[in-house]
């Protein structure tokens, strides 16, 4: 049994090497192998430098603030380093004084390719960042006045300061003066498409409706918009009604079956501020802000840019406003003015 075994190995050898196939097919197997070799020898040594270059080919301001990173700007600027002499006073806001270590801190978390800079620091963000901490600054002593938060000695006018202690501080009196100073509304909106891009198979593009298209489906699109915008009004038929009404209509279904043509939209804690609608649309805007607790707009037309990059005729709209929360300044911008003059805001940069 022990010969046979021995004699049926050295058979398995001499067919494996002495054929010359399987010579060649053996020689494959051990070229392949050192090739798989050399491929993890280049992955374990490379790698870390392909890595490294992909992270330099970031964007400037792209860096992301985790890590060995943050870190490190942290302990720089604990150090004393930075962009600007820590000790030298930038503003006086009210009650505090602002210095350069504040503007620091500002660079270092929103601006990080500047502070890591060897570059001197663009005037434009020099005056980003410094308005920046003057309207913190302001919030925080308008939070603390109105009594949202209680400043301490460690977040406030020092000159070293615990920054996220600051920094939550910031939020919440923030967060109640938007509420008490900011006009707020809640409106909803039913929109329909006329005007829109279609895909086509056999070029695999999509493409812009002719004419004539947008036409009909313009016609067809206003007729329906004005008779359930007229039942909403009338208080015959909710929102959510004609929504339905509209979304399962065949005529507007075949306009487009691959994609809806109707949509209802809910739009909650709209400022004045709020970007809305996009370019071209600012009387859509104005009309929202014109409207009264529970009454209806007119139907409007809304533009959005083709595939071409110019503003078209696009879409039917109306609106339907839910609620308005007046705010004693209207918007936040205009209670910065305010604050700016009533805590005497003077830079020294």
């Amino acid at each position: 049994m022990e010969q046979y075994e021995k004699d049926s190995v050295s058979l398995a050898d001499r067919i494996l090497t002495e054929s010359p196939k399987n010579k060649l097919f053996v020689k494959g197997i051990v070229l392949v192998a050192v090739g798989a070799i050399l491929l993890l020898i280049f992955w374990f040594v490379l790698s870390p430098t392909l890595f490294q270059e992909k992270e330099q080919e970031l964007p400037p301001g792209q860096e992301k603030l985790t890590g060995p990173n943050l870190q490190a700007r942290q302990e720089a600027l604990s150090q004393g380093k930075g962009k600007i002499d820590q000790e030298q006073k930038v503003a006086t806001v009210g009650e505090e004084t602002l210095y350069g270590r504040d503007l620091n801190y500002e660079l270092l978390v929103f601006f990080p390719y500047v502070f890591d800079s060897s570059d001197p620091v663009p005037q434009d963000v020099t005056e980003r960042a410094l308005q920046r901490i003057i309207e913190k600054s302001m919030v925080l002593q308008e939070g603390s006045k109105r009594g949202y938060i209680t400043l301490t000695d460690g977040v406030f006018n020092a000159l070293e300061k615990d920054y996220m202690s600051r920094n939550i501080l910031y939020s919440q009196a923030l967060s109640k003066l938007r509420e008490a100073e900011e006009s707020v509304v809640f409106f909803d909106a039913i929109r329909t498409d006329f005007n829109f891009d279609v895909y086509d198979t056999e070029t695999d593009e999509y493409k812009a409706l002719s004419k004539e298209q947008v036409t009909n489906n313009r016609n067809l699109l206003e007729k329906k918009m004005q008779d359930v915008r007229t039942l909403v009004a009338r208080k015959a038929k909710t929102l959510d009604d004609a929504y339905k009404t509209l979304a399962d209509n065949k005529e507007i279904v075949a306009l487009r079956p691959d994609q809806l043509v109707v949509d209802k939209q809910g739009f909650p804690a709209v400022t004045l501020e709020t970007p809305l609608f996009g370019p071209g649309n600012e009387e859509l805007k104005q009309v929202v802000w014109a409207l009264n607790e529970g009454s209806v707009s007119e139907v409007l037309v809304g533009k959005e840019k083709n595939l071409g990059g110019e503003l078209k005729d696009t879409y039917f709209i109306f609106f339907v406003m839910k609620e308005k929360q007046a705010g004693a300044s209207g918007t936040f911008s205009a209670w910065l003015e305010k604050a700016k003059k009533a805590y005497q805001v003077k830079t020294s940069l």
